[in-house]
């Protein structure tokens, strides 16, 4: 099985607040393999995958699309390290800050319980609430 390189290594330092996220049902816009699960089809999505992220503020960026990558975690909160795993439909994923400069803005307006979706491209692909900060703190 080919190995994942985490974003720890790449960018040396913690990742920034973690989620609790849920892809949103298919439609016809989404671009994913679908493959059935307990009788419903749902996004084949890896580890890896550059997904942005977006939320509704109140601040100069409103429902912008960040770029801020997931890292998606296992039933027990470990990273998953294989590339080619596929991802669950819902579980926790940890979240990274790609611009050092956007960091005061989403201090401000990132906080536990904040909503918001990760995204590709225009489409919102799941819906996350935040549940932990760490470099946000």
């Amino acid at each position: 099985m080919e190995s994942y390189k985490p974003h720890h290594e790449s960018f040396k330092r913690a990742w920034d607040f973690r989620v609790e996220y849920e892809f949103l049902p298919l439609d016809s816009q989404v671009r994913y393999t679908f493959v059935p699960t307990q009788g419903e089809p749902h996004r084949l999505i890896y580890q890896g995958s550059r997904f942005n992220f977006r939320y509704s503020t109140e601040g100069e960026y409103k429902n912008a699309h960040s770029i801020i990558w997931p890292e998606f975690e296992d039933k027990g909160g470990f990273l998953i390290l294989g590339k080619w795993t596929p991802i669950e439909p819902f579980g926790t994923a940890r979240m990274w800050i790609v611009n050092d400069n956007s960091i005061e803005y989403h201090r401000k307006y990132l906080a536990i319980g904040t909503t918001g979706y990760i995204t590709d491209g225009h489409l919102d692909i799941a819906i996350c609430k935040v549940i932990e900060l760490n470099r946000l703190k």
